[in-house]
C-alpha cells in the first residue's frame, strides 16, 4: 500500500425522493457516480442524462471538469445528497490556482488527461485499476485516474488499465447499457474488469515522481531542489516546462542534452518520443510512464547539479527550451549563465518541400492516423 490523499468526502443521501439511489463515495468523480446510480435505476447513462439535463448532451463534452451548483440543484434534490457535497467530485475544483490559473471552457488543461470527445466516441479512454474494482463494494472511478501523472495504483502498486484485456476496446463507462451489472464491465464484450489479470508492477521511479506530484498539490507547496520552495502552482508549472527538456533530449540521444539528462540513468532512452508535437497529457501509457521515471531522476534527485552541468557544457536557451516558452520566474536565476541563441536559421521552402520525410515524421504520422481510426471503429 502506499501514500494515498482525501481530495472530497463523498456524501451519503438523506430522504432522497427517488427510491433508488446510490452514495457518493470518497474520492469518487462525478461521471462515476451518475453512471452508477443510472444502472442502479436500471437505465443507462444516456437516460439519466437527458432526464435530468434536457438541453445538454453531456457525453459529448467532459462533464467531469465542472457544471454549476444551480445545475444540480434537481439532482441533489431527487438523490439525497447535498449539491455543495457533489460540486466537490469535479476536476475544477482541484486544478484551479494549485496546478493552473486557467481553465479555458475549451481546449485541454496542464496536467488533465483529455478525453477526446467527438459525440459519445473517445480518442482516449479512463484509466482504471482492476484490482481496486474487485476490492470496491461498488466499482467506481476515482478523481486521481484523471490526472495526467498517474500511471500506477497508488493502492495497489501496478499499472492502470485503459483497455480491456478480453476485447482489447477502450474503457468506456458512459455507453453501458441497462443491463451491465456494475460500472467495472466492458461495455463492447460485457467482460467484468475485475477478473482482469494484472501482473505487470509499475515503475518504481515513475510512483515517487507521481506521489512527489500529489504530495505537493496535497499540501500545496513543493521543494525544487534543496534550495527552492514554491506554490503547488509554481511547482507544476516548472515540472511541465522540464518534461519538454526530457522530451527533447530523448529526441536528439546524440546531443549534449540528452548526455546530461540521461547521466543518472546511465544511457539514453531506447524507444523514440513519436508523440513528439502532442501534448504530454495526450502522450499514450508507455511514453508518460516513461517521462514519469526520467523526471524523478533527473529533476528531483539532481535538479540543483542538472543546471550546473548544463553551464558548463555551454549550452544555450534554445537547446533546453523552446523560443515560443515563457521561463517562469523561479528558473530565470538558474537559467542565468546560459546564453540565448544567436543561430538563425534560413529556410528554403520549395526545397523544403521537396524533400522526402524522415522515418520518425512518418511513424508519427501514422500513429496519429491509428488515433482517428481508433475512434472510428467505436
Amino acid at each position: 500500500m502506499g501514500q494515498t490523499y482525501t481530495w472530497h468526502q463523498g456524501n451519503i443521501p438523506v430522504n432522497p425522493k427517488w427510491l433508488l439511489t446510490t452514495p457518493l463515495q470518497q474520492n469518487e468523480i462525478f461521471s462515476s457516480w451518475i453512471i452508477r446510480l443510472a444502472l442502479k435505476n436500471g437505465i443507462s447513462p444516456l437516460a439519466i442524462a437527458a432526464y435530468f439535463w434536457p438541453e445538454k448532451r453531456i457525453w459529448t463534452s467532459d462533464i467531469d471538469r465542472g457544471i454549476s451548483v444551480e445545475q444540480l440543484k434537481e439532482l441533489a434534490v431527487q438523490t439525497g445528497l447535498v449539491s455543495q457535497k457533489i460540486r466537490l467530485s469535479f476536476l475544477d475544483n482541484i486544478f484551479i490556482d494549485k496546478i493552473t490559473n486557467e481553465l479555458p471552457v475549451h481546449g485541454s488543461w496542464p496536467w488533465l488527461l483529455p478525453l477526446g470527445c467527438r459525440n459519445l466516441r473517445r480518442s482516449i479512454a479512463t484509466q482504471y485499476c482492476p484490482i481496486c474494482f474487485s476490492t470496491d463494494r461498488a466499482p467506481y472511478i476515482r478523481l486521481s485516474w484523471r490526472f495526467a501523472w498517474h500511471t500506477c495504483c497508488e493502492h495497489h502498486h501496478v499499472k492502470l488499465q485503459q483497455t480491456c484485456q478480453q476485447c482489447g476496446a477502450y474503457f468506456l463507462p458512459h455507453k453501458l447499457t441497462p443491463d451491465a451489472t456494475s460500472l467495472a464491465c466492458c461495455y463492447q464484450c460485457k467482460t467484468n474488469l475485475t477478473t482482469h489479470n494484472l501482473s505487470t508492477s509499475c515503475n518504481p521511479s515513475a510512483l515517487k515522481m507521481q506521489n512527489t506530484l500529489d504530495e505537493t498539490l496535497h499540501n500545496g507547496i513543493g521543494m525544487l531542489g534543496k534550495r527552492i520552495t514554491c506554490t503547488s502552482l509554481d511547482y507544476f508549472t516548472v515540472t511541465h516546462l522540464l518534461l519538454q527538456v526530457i522530451r527533447k533530449a530523448n529526441n536528439s540521444p546524440e546531443s549534449s542534452l540528452s548526455q546530461i539528462v540521461f547521466k543518472e540513468l546511465g544511457s539514453t532512452p531506447k524507444v523514440s518520443d513519436l508523440n513528439e508535437g502532442i501534448a504530454y497529457e495526450a502522450s499514450n501509457f508507455t511514453l508518460r510512464e516513461q517521462l514519469m521515471a526520467q523526471c524523478y531522476h533527473v529533476f528531483v534527485l539532481r535538479f540543483d547539479e542538472f543546471f550546473v552541468e548544463c553551464s558548463k557544457a555551454k549550452l544555450n536557451l534554445t537547446s533546453l527550451f523552446d523560443s515560443r516558452q515563457v521561463i517562469p520566474s523561479l528558473l530565470e536565476q538558474l537559467l542565468f549563465d546560459l546564453p540565448p541563441s544567436k543561430k538563425k536559421y534560413k529556410t528554403n521552402r520549395l526545397n523544403k518541400n521537396l524533400r522526402p520525410k524522415s522515418k520518425i515524421a512518418v511513424q508519427r504520422k501514422w500513429m496519429r492516423l491509428l488515433r482517428k481510426y481508433h475512434m472510428k471503429k467505436q
